[in-house]
């Protein structure tokens, strides 16, 4: 069966486990289209996963009619496959990225839902408690990140920044909680946003950057369904684009006025965005988006949370050479 292209759902080879029944069609990619691997209610053996690996093949594709059950799926993994202390370390990696890009596909699908929050806090106690095992496991989850930008991909990268250097800064698991959720639906609003002003290539027009100007408060005003949301979540969401020179949006806030968790969300967004390829620019390497990182801290990013990043980011990558 040769299937034309769609936005198929790629999911991990190494996020299986082996033995496992997969309650959909698996597909592999060939070029522009995706041809059917094993049929929903099979499983995979360990040799035939590693034989894929080692053949260079590491995605798998599934039907994206089937994102809420995916999402489904993934999230009975978390809870029965991640807590095995016997799982190495790559693998729980590639499960948690794995398991955390279909939920948050699935959030940005319907993001008034009254669960949206309920969700993203299960998203990042796993994100928490993954980052807490050690250097090891935030290079092994950082190396993962993708340098393709999907809005929903890069709010879960940025969580995943923040709560590391949340972690790097020795913050106490309720701070990082809210702090990851915050990062996590920073961008919720743009979903609020007209396709065409969010995937223009050229300069907004003045109407247009008012329109994108309003994401950080339309994300809240989605959230409004949800249970009351901690100041700390609040605070990441409406305030990721300020700056502490006053040069930020949507209110111009100035350094006193900014909360941490906002000025956390910053820099990861920043560094996220920085390291993501773009039709207009391709991706920064690491170390090129920490030198721009160090110049915009000299004004409107916190020199102390960059600092703070760089430790993250460049033990991981120079450890991992």
């Amino acid at each position: 069966m040769n299937l034309p292209q769609r936005r198929y759902l790629p999911i991990r080879l190494e996020s299986i486990k082996p033995e496992r029944e997969i309650p959909f069609d698996l597909f592999l990619r060939d070029g522009e289209h995706y041809v059917l691997f094993r049929r929903a209610r099979q499983m995979l053996t360990r040799g035939t996963i590693d034989k894929y690996v080692d053949r260079g093949i590491g995605d798998l594709y599934i039907d994206p009619r089937h994102q809420r059950e995916l999402a489904q799926f993934f999230e009975e993994c978390l809870a029965t496959e991640f807590v095995d202390p016997l799982m190495p370390l790559d693998r729980k990696a590639a499960l948690l990225m794995d398991a955390s890009r279909s939920i948050m596909d699935s959030i940005f699908d319907d993001p008034a839902a009254p669960k949206v929050l309920r969700r993203a806090r299960a998203v990042v106690d796993y994100t928490i408690d993954f980052v807490s095992l050690g250097r090891d496991a935030v290079s092994s989850l950082t190396q993962l990140c993708s340098h393709e930008y999907q809005t929903y991909v890069h709010c879960l990268q940025v969580s995943i920044y923040a709560v590391a250097i949340g972690n790097q800064m020795r913050l106490s698991r309720e701070f990082l909680a809210c702090l990851g959720e915050g990062a996590l639906l920073h961008d919720l609003g743009k979903t609020a946003v007209a396709s065409k002003v969010l995937t223009k290539v050229g300069e907004l027009t003045v109407g247009e950057w008012v329109e994108m100007k309003r994401h950080p408060t339309k994300g809240l005003e989605l959230l409004a369904q949800n249970e009351a949301i901690d100041e700390r979540t609040r605070s990441a969401i409406s305030g990721h684009h300020e700056r502490l020179d006053g040069s930020g949006y949507p209110e111009g806030l100035t350094r006193d006025n900014i909360a941490l968790p906002a000025r956390i969300v910053a820099v990861a967004d920043v560094y996220d965005a920085l390291t993501t390829e773009f039709p207009f620019r391709p991706a920064h390497t690491w170390e090129g988006a920490l030198k721009v990182l160090q110049e915009e801290a000299k004004a409107g990013l916190d020199a102390d949370v960059v600092r703070e990043l760089s430790v993250v980011i460049g033990t991981g990558r120079r450890k991992s050479k």
